[in-house]
């Protein structure tokens, strides 16, 4: 009866967050049977919202081979080698994917390093480094963000709260960064350590000092590097 709707994730039993439309009291759920649609009723009117992402967990390396996660089972293919002549544009590839196991986490992001070596699997506040081939656990932490260099195999940043990020160098924790912004709400990764700022800007670090670049005032979505 504070208006408010809470959702919680069935896998995790972890609360994901929390709805407020000022629209008085929740009276009523309703969700679609074949769909991600979910529809709350109010005192004063009803509103229908979409839940979770139409963009896949998933990560392809320079090579042509995929992981992604259904739930926590990542599995992987290799999409390299299909002519192009024979398979119109649009038609599905027939690929055969290979289960590599479990995840202990439920996974929201997938990444590989710059090489393919190496998969990050983000959620829930955690992150967790495996091999790409095996997925053997490499390395494990806590963190809002998680972003790999473009550059060493092993070279990657996390954001630990809104006002520290930390460089890890061959997977060795290096320079400690505190963000000249209010906020920092993101990160990007590449070339640069990219810092997404909370007054709409983006700051570039260096990977291997961490010393501050360049500020630039956009507030972008996404970063890609040319090569």
């Amino acid at each position: 009866e504070d208006g408010t709707v809470r959702l919680w994730q069935s896998t995790t039993y972890r609360a994901e967050t929390t709805l407020n439309y000022g629209m008085e009291r929740a009276w009523a759920l309703a969700a679609a049977k074949d769909s991600n649609k979910l529809a709350m009723g109010f005192d004063e009117g009803c509103v229908v919202v979409e839940l979770g992402s139409d963009d896949p967990v998933a990560s392809m390396d320079a090579t042509g081979k995929i992981v992604w996660a259904r739930n926590n089972e990542i599995k992987t293919a290799k999409v390299s080698g299909f002519a192009s002549d024979d398979i119109p544009d649009g038609d599905r590839l027939p690929v055969l994917p290979r289960d590599l196991g479990s995840c202990e986490l439920y996974p929201q992001m997938l990444k590989h390093n710059c090489n393919g070596r190496f998969v990050a699997v983000c959620g829930d506040g955690e992150f967790i480094i495996y091999t790409a081939q095996a997925l053997r656990n490499k390395a494990f932490g806590q963190a809002l963000d998680f972003v790999w260099s473009g550059q060493g195999t092993g070279d990657y940043a996390i954001r630990e709260s809104t006002s520290h990020l930390k460089i890890f160098k061959n997977f060795k924790e290096g320079a400690s960064i505190r963000p000249a912004t209010a906020s920092a709400d993101g990160l990007f990764g590449g070339h640069m350590l990219g810092v997404k700022g909370g007054d709409s800007a983006v700051l570039f670090y260096d990977w291997d000092s961490g010393e501050f670049v360049r500020k630039i005032d956009v507030a972008p979505k996404d970063i890609y590097w040319s090569d």
